[in-house]
């Protein structure tokens, strides 16, 4: 059992290195945590994971079965994401779709999802058992359909008082959910291959790019969102949705930037392009801020701040 790895990581290790602090002898970067407003320097094993994520339960198999095969896969990844660095270009054939399956995975496989998929897994149960026992007749009915004739069904007044108290919970194993998300990114595929993809590249002298335990930000670049307070509808568009633009950090200098409008460059991007980009990085994080140094900018309206802001001194 010794050999069972149980810390997964759904942001994996060889990408949070391209946001080092090459000031610090060790491997280490900054983390920004929004939920408790600290700032702390730790290695990227120690954030964007959590214990048993990509748990499965198969018989003949051990529970990391699957944390083993994306480290097979981050191998892959590692080495495209060294090349773009070197190169400052984007892979072509193969290596651009095994890129595409990296955004994809980072947009579907993470914490917040799963939270969001069980949330809404939970209120349907709880709206379907409702509606069974809404009344008695019907109640019963259903009871005779999946009971053996045998087999007494449970009174109908305790459990319509259990279902109207809401005294339960409802776990999801981690095997259910990886199921859904590794269904669900040969879609994801698909749809990012239908974007145009440009390769940000900041210029010398300006501030870095930051990362996140969310890096994969999506927002409507057409009409302003209905909430003018807000800089960015989040909630709305959908990654089929025309007029939106998708973001993601590749390293402390390089990001991807994705449309179906704008043609696929390479482009140098100046400070207010790099705050732009972080400032939705930011907002799409959960609770993390992983970056090479606290000097980075974000834009805050018009304004450009500093990363040092966010500190508590």
């Amino acid at each position: 059992m010794s050999n069972i790895a149980r810390n997964h990581h759904y942001i994996p290790q060889c990408y949070l290195r391209g946001f080092l602090d090459p000031s610090l002898k060790k491997e280490q970067l900054h983390v920004i945590d929004k939920i408790d407003v600290r700032h702390f320097v730790t290695t990227p094993r120690n954030v964007g994971s959590q214990r048993d994520f990509n748990r499965v339960n198969i018989p003949g198999q051990p529970i990391d079965a699957a944390e083993k095969l994306f480290a097979e896969i981050d191998g892959e990844i590692a080495r495209i994401l060294r090349d773009v660095e070197e190169n400052a270009t984007l892979p072509e054939g193969v290596d651009m779709v095994t890129l595409f399956y990296f955004v994809a995975l980072l947009s579907v496989h993470n914490p917040q999802l799963r939270n969001n998929i069980a949330d809404f897994e939970t209120r349907v149960i709880k709206q379907i058992l409702r509606c069974l026992t809404a009344n008695q007749e019907r109640y019963e009915s259903q009871m005779q359909r999946v009971r053996p004739a045998d087999e007494q069904a449970p009174k109908y007044e305790s459990v319509k008082h259990f279902v109207e108290e809401e005294s339960f919970d409802i776990q999801y194993g981690h095997g259910h959910h990886l199921k859904y998300e590794l269904e669900s990114v040969d879609n994801v595929v698909s749809l990012l291959s239908q974007r145009k993809w440009s390769l940000f590249v900041a210029e010398e002298g300006a501030s870095d790019f930051v990362c996140s335990d969310r890096p994969v930000a999506l927002i409507s670049i057409g009409d302003p969102p209905e909430n003018p307070d807000h800089p960015y509808n989040f909630g709305g568009p959908g990654l089929a949705h025309s007029d939106t633009e998708l973001t993601v950090p590749l390293n402390s200098r390089m990001a991807l930037s994705a449309t179906f409008e704008i043609p696929s460059c390479l482009r140098t991007v100046d400070e207010r392009i790099i705050a732009n980009v972080n400032l939705r990085t930011m907002l799409s994080a959960t609770r993390q801020v992983y970056s090479s140094n606290l000097d980075f900018k974000f834009l805050d309206g018009e304004t450009i701040r500093s990363g040092r802001d966010l500190v508590i001194q």
